[in-house]
């Protein structure tokens, strides 16, 4: 029963992280995650300052040559959207809450 339950783990663990690695609707930011509904203060806490913003609302982080671009729009309600673009902008994702 219990090599059962390893190998199941071991089968279904790594499907499960990966698809929560390439979830829209988080940022991953180190060893934390940023969720849209998430507080912008909660999103500095976690994440830190943005590299830079664009226009009003709109977080930049670039966490290097290796990692996709995240764009967070951010409101007073908190993060309301997360794209996920290339070096070039081009949205890869993009998520929106749903009201």
């Amino acid at each position: 029963m219990k090599s059962l339950l390893i190998l199941l783990l071991v089968t279904f663990l790594p499907s499960v992280s990966y698809a929560n690695l390439n979830d829209p609707t988080v940022f991953r930011c180190g060893n934390n995650i940023a969720s849209v509904g998430d507080a912008a203060a909660e999103l500095i806490q976690k994440c830190g300052q943005p590299t830079y913003t664009i226009g009003n609302g709109e977080w930049v982080y670039d966490q290097g040559p290796s990692e996709f671009i995240h764009i967070i729009y951010v409101s007073r309600n908190g993060i309301n959207r997360i794209r996920i673009a290339n070096e070039h902008g081009t949205a890869v994702k993009s998520y929106s809450a749903t009201k």
